[in-house]
């Protein structure tokens, strides 16, 4: 999903938000273990651009669609999921932060 050489269905794009979502879940409980402050900052980076990328690609007119292919009510929800994902991921990177700093991330189609 990180890149858009694939076309998904309308129930791809709902797992993908899902996962997403539960990836910074997940992170926020690994990073726990991490000793080295830099290197939680630099695995949720990652993580985070990855989580843009991917949400990008959903976002993009390749995937209309697997858009289509949802109802209204689920588009509404794929879209809500996807927001609360990359919010949260974003988020989980602010918390990380051991001091302050202006970070962009942006993909095509966000």
């Amino acid at each position: 999903v990180t890149n858009n050489s694939r076309i998904f269905y309308g129930g791809d794009m709902m797992i993908t938000t899902k996962i997403i979502k539960n990836m910074a879940e997940k992170m926020s409980q690994d990073i726990k273990t991490y000793q080295d402050l830099t290197q939680r900052e630099a695995a949720v980076t990652e993580l985070l651009q990855g989580v843009v990328r991917t949400g990008s690609n959903l976002l993009d007119r390749a995937q209309m669609a697997s858009w289509k292919d949802l109802s209204h009510d689920e588009q509404m929800r794929v879209a809500t999921s996807l927001l609360i994902g990359l919010e949260e991921n974003a988020f989980l990177l602010a918390d990380t932060l051991h001091h302050q700093k202006t970070i962009v991330q942006e993909g095509k189609n966000i």
